[in-house]
């Protein structure tokens, strides 16, 4: 039976585990349907209202988002939000509801690759939330008071971090990579809301036309946007040090390829290949990086196979064949004790399992074999079959995409084939050689290797 591009992208579901999928695939949709008929709802009981604090306050939170930090395409954090709970603070629910919205309209304008229609819904439904939190602390006289003010601030900051919280686990369970950082920007957020909220309070005693209730009410914005810049700074930092840890690892894989001068640089070109295969079906660039970094250790555990087995210019007989085999559960367990590499490991595990069920080491077939391990065989066989090995030559790349074509369904996906093929396609025929800038590392290992074995040669005679 052909299986559709969905069920080639993800695992075959339990009962249990489609049910979640479900749920996470109605999650936008339902904060949609509570944001709009919160709305709704507010709309009869609607009081008129100052429009100054209103647009002060928009104008405010859109010259905050010119300075926001990006975390990746489509995920901008900003203090701009802050402008829907002080909206209905100093102009009541209907202020607030036009600011939720009002407060986005400079990203629309001046950051549009980076906007999401989706934060209008999350802005929406967590000022209805505090307005309905308002309406109480005015019912109850509160309206006055410095504790309800910070509850109604703080409400609306805890229910932003909720449904965001929501919203990454929604673009998780679609393969998407979202960085962890909803802990530390919600803490940051809710911190604000209680430090800065005392500003409103003291704008909503001086009035709309006091020059320096304007400058107060300015604190909350820029006090919060430089701390969540000084936050950008420091993910910056960590950032860089992940790349310095990358290229370490390339390093250190390099060094282990080096083992066996016809697998030099097999493991980088494996990463490059199996990156650009992630990134031509949609994966987004941190998931490719990390399918990237799956390429450089797939091959990590052959640190334990026997130089005599491993260099053998000749056929291996069944007992070497299977110490062979032994390499991806034993590179799996030499990476499992970091939790930088846990998301990786099925990758490094599985990448010798075949869509017909007939790999290695647990068998695995079709969908439940993870992507990531599938998008890491496809580069892995490539590789392998376009490099020169003891027993043959290499093979040209066209012939080589016949192969994989022919073995399409039965031991490689073949819409990672195909998607293989369009990326060579695009590339200038010293990639599929991987004799490009991308491999400068892999073929200059490659020199090295060989200048090596002639000086041996040389020695010897």
């Amino acid at each position: 039976m052909p299986r559709s591009r969905d069920a080639l992208h993800y695992p075959a579901a339990t009962s249990a585990h489609g049910a979640e999928q479900l749920f996470w695939r109605m999650f936008k949709p339902l904060v949609w349907l509570f944001a709009i008929a919160s709305t709704a709802a507010w709309l009869p009981h609607l009081k008129p209202f100052h429009w100054a604090p209103v647009i002060v306050l928009v104008a405010l939170g859109n010259l905050a988002d010119l300075f926001a930090v990006r975390i990746q395409r489509g995920m901008r954090v900003s203090s701009t939000h802050f402008a829907a709970p002080f909206a209905v603070i100093a102009a009541s629910v209907g202020g607030g509801l036009v600011a939720a919205v009002g407060c986005l309209v400079g990203r629309l304008a001046f950051n549009r690759r980076d906007w999401n229609t989706f934060d209008i819904a999350v802005n929406l439904a967590a000022a209805s939330i505090a307005g309905a939190l308002w309406t109480l602390v005015e019912r109850y006289g509160l309206d006055g008071n410095m504790v309800g003010f910070t509850a109604v601030v703080t409400v609306f900051a805890l229910a932003r971090s909720i449904i965001n919280y929501g919203w990454t686990l929604e673009a998780r369970s679609r393969g998407i990579r979202i960085p962890s950082v909803n802990a530390p920007i919600g803490r940051l957020m809710l911190a604000c809301a209680v430090l800065f909220t005392p500003s409103v309070a003291f704008y909503s005693e001086l009035g709309p036309n006091d020059a320096s209730g304007v400058l107060l009410l300015a604190l909350p914005f820029l006090a919060t946007q430089f701390m969540i810049r000084a936050f950008g700074r420091e993910r910056e930092l960590n950032d860089s040090l992940e790349e310095a840890n990358l290229s370490l690892t390339e390093s250190l894989v390099n060094a282990l390829d080096a083992r066996d001068r016809y697998s030099a640089g097999h493991s980088l070109a494996v990463a490059v290949y199996a990156r650009d295969i992630a990134l031509e079906i949609g994966l987004d660039h941190q998931r490719a990086q990390r399918i990237y970094l799956a390429g450089l250790l797939h091959d990590i555990g052959k640190i334990a196979v026997p130089d005599a087995v491993l260099r053998k210019p000749s056929a291996l007989t069944d007992e070497e064949y299977e110490e062979i085999k032994k390499h991806a559960v034993i590179g799996e367990q030499i990476l499992a004790p970091s939790s930088h590499f846990s998301d990786i490991l099925p990758a490094v595990r599985h990448h010798h399992e075949r869509i017909d069920g007939h790999g290695y080491p647990d068998g695995l077939r079709d969908d439940s074999i993870p992507l990531d391990a599938r998008v890491v065989a496809v580069a892995d066989t490539y590789n392998a079959l376009t490099s020169s090995r003891p027993h043959r030559d290499a093979m040209a790349p066209d012939l080589v995409m016949k192969i994989l074509h022919q073995n399409q369904g039965v031991q490689h996906d073949g819409y990672l084939v195909a998607a293989l093929e369009r990326v060579l396609a695009a590339r200038p025929a010293a990639y599929a050689l991987g004799t490009s800038s991308e491999f400068a590392t892999s073929a200059r290992l490659g020199e090295l290797l060989g200048d090596h074995a002639q000086r041996q040669l040389r020695r010897s005679a």
